[in-house]
């Protein structure tokens, strides 16, 4: 998709020749993706932090205007308001310890995400001088409904007789009440939404509780070499759901993660070693390419020699086992690429769309994983500027 980030890391490679795996992102698509939404989606755009919470990923976003953050923890709230200290928060993890309660009200944030009556109970004990009217209580439930690479509602959501009695619950105590939901990540099935949406309206309507808002969650799938619907595809059809099912309309939210950072970064990676159709990295699943081994490795993949130039795709897609460089042999995945009969140790293998969860899931294990963080500049005959 963001067609200029491909020749800028070729440049780069070219005139740096790294000898660690290195995430090339660039802040344009970045920024790009963002005005994507912005102008397609009918609502409010929250980022989900958990995908990228680098410094300069906050900061682009933060600089294209967006102002709007979902957040998982503390940390995550630290690092967005010493961005944007004015920045809205929503604490959508549904879980949270006493003292994070406490913390989060101190900073400002209105708005908390629960699954279960103990949550409410717990942050309604941490409000002190705060009234209930002031906060936003957004209930998180789930159904057997599937459409993502695996399902978020194993750990997190309630059910719907759950959901009701959280809702009218909420609203007795004096929460503005809103409702919320995750479809699962990389959904590709946009019959998903409509399922939830029409779920949501019929909560609404059994508990005779108007919601504020209707939060649709993440899931919104990113490319990968697969067919996957378009953006504009998935918020007509959540347009037209809210619109069929709802009587008073609620105000939207998404909270995109990997559909918004995916495409913003790319992963070199250099061949050690080759042994038949074995290709050994100096990256791998304890690495930046932990998603491998969950949810299957991007088709996306490029190949350039030791000095940058392209090599030429091989003659068909055939499975190639991919090791890491640490010593476990978990550390391993396969992909079917079109594997260059060129391609020699010392060369480098590009993975494109890793801008989401590359770094936030990189352990380091056995001393490996250690990797350079490269901001491409926005014009591509420009070398880049290491951040």
């Amino acid at each position: 998709m963001w067609i200029h980030t491909r020749a800028k890391a070729e440049e780069w490679l070219g005139a740096q020749q790294p000898d660690k795996p290195t995430l090339l992102f660039d802040s344009a698509a970045l920024q790009s993706r963002y005005f994507e939404f912005k102008d397609t989606f009918p609502g409010l755009i929250s980022y989900a932090v958990k995908a990228n919470a680098k410094d300069a990923v906050l900061r682009a976003l933060c600089d294209a205007g967006l102002n709007c953050f979902d957040i998982a923890s503390i940390p995550e709230l630290k690092r967005v308001l010493s961005h944007s200290p004015k920045a809205i928060c929503h604490y959508h993890n549904p879980i949270r310890s006493r003292q994070d309660n406490l913390t989060a009200l101190a900073a400002g944030v209105k708005t908390f995400s629960i699954d279960r009556l103990s949550e409410l109970d717990k942050l309604s004990d941490c409000l002190g001088e705060i009234t209930p009217a002031e906060i936003e209580l957004s209930i998180r439930f789930k159904l057997p409904t599937f459409g993502g690479a695996y399902d978020f509602g194993s750990k997190f959501g309630a059910d719907l007789p759950m959901a009701a009695k959280l809702m009218r619950a909420g609203k007795l105590a004096g929460y503005r009440i809103s409702l919320t939901f995750h479809p699962g990540t990389q959904c590709t099935r946009l019959s998903a939404w409509s399922d939830y949406i029409e779920a949501a309206a019929k909560l609404s309507k059994d508990t005779q509780i108007d919601i504020e808002r209707l939060n649709v969650g993440g899931g919104f799938p990113a490319h990968r070499g697969e067919w996957v619907p378009e953006l504009g595809d998935i918020f007509r059809q959540i347009d037209d759901a809210v619109n069929a099912h709802f009587d008073n309309l609620p105000k939207l939210v998404c909270e995109p993660g990997r559909a918004m950072v995916a495409d913003t970064t790319l992963l070199v990676t250099q061949v050690n070693a080759i042994d038949g159709n074995g290709v050994y990295l100096n990256d791998g699943v304890y690495g930046c390419l932990s998603e491998a081994r969950d949810l299957s490795m991007t088709k996306r993949i490029g190949f350039c020699g030791y000095n940058g130039r392209p090599l030429p795709d091989g003659a068909s897609r055939q499975p190639t086992q991919f090791f890491g460089p640490t010593c476990d042999s978990l550390d391993a995945f396969i992909a079917e690429v079109p594997l260059p009969s060129e391609l020699r140790a010392g060369d480098y293998i590009l993975f494109e769309g890793m801008g989401a969860y590359s770094n936030e899931l990189n352990t380091q294990f056995n001393g490996f994983g250690e990797h350079q963080w490269v901001h491409l500049p926005q014009v591509s005959h420009h070398l880049a500027q290491a951040i």
